[in-house]
């Protein structure tokens, strides 16, 4: 009987480990700037992706046709809010940190908008609606895997499953929602007929 309290007190701490995770993916002390934002998946673009160990990267909006824009994103996880379709955000800035054994690594680079090469460049597709960027690792800023490749796993579920259920934090009861749900349930959906 002690083996099988023991085993679901187990099993209880690791969920409840693993529903912390998803909040902490994303930093939802923003929330209500999500919230507020401007947009819809009829007319703007979310982006999101992963950068393993991060805990801030930004975003400058670089193309010459449209406004610019500054996105800042704390946590691994990166949530655009709405953008317009079309437009190109340049990674500009990240920090992170990566504990190893007695080593604990911290960074903070930032990266010059003018240079030809960008670490991470995302090209903001010109449909409206919601744009897996990929995973990262964040010492080095490449690229791991994208939408096309679902290696990735975190936990049982992709790394876009994993960003997408902490971005549905954000954008609770906003018209993307249904946009973040449905994407969810296509996932689930491949990943059973496979």
């Amino acid at each position: 009987m002690k083996k099988l309290l023991s085993a679901a007190v187990a099993v209880v701490c690791v969920l409840l480990g693993l529903t912390g995770c998803v909040a902490t993916l994303v930093d939802t002390s923003a929330k209500e700037d999500y919230q507020k934002a401007v947009g819809t998946p009829e007319d703007s673009v979310v982006f999101f992706g992963y950068i393993a160990g991060n805990t801030s990267q930004s975003f400058s909006q670089m193309n010459p046709d449209f406004p610019p824009d500054y996105q800042h994103m704390n946590r691994s996880c990166f949530v655009s809010k709405p953008v317009a379709p079309g437009s190109t955000y340049v990674l500009e800035h990240t920090a992170g940190d990566c504990p190893a054994g007695n080593i604990h690594w911290y960074w903070a680079e930032y990266f010059s908008l003018q240079s030809a090469v960008a670490p991470l460049t995302v090209n903001v597709p010109k449909k409206p609606g919601l744009y897996y960027v990929g995973d990262y690792d964040g010492l080095k800023l490449v690229r791991k895997n994208t939408a096309e490749n679902k290696d990735s796993s975190h936990y049982g579920s992709t790394m876009e499953q994993w960003c997408l259920k902490a971005a549905l934090e954000l954008y609770k009861d906003t018209a993307w929602e249904e946009a973040f749900t449905k994407r969810l349930e296509e996932i689930e959906a491949e990943k059973k007929s496979k």
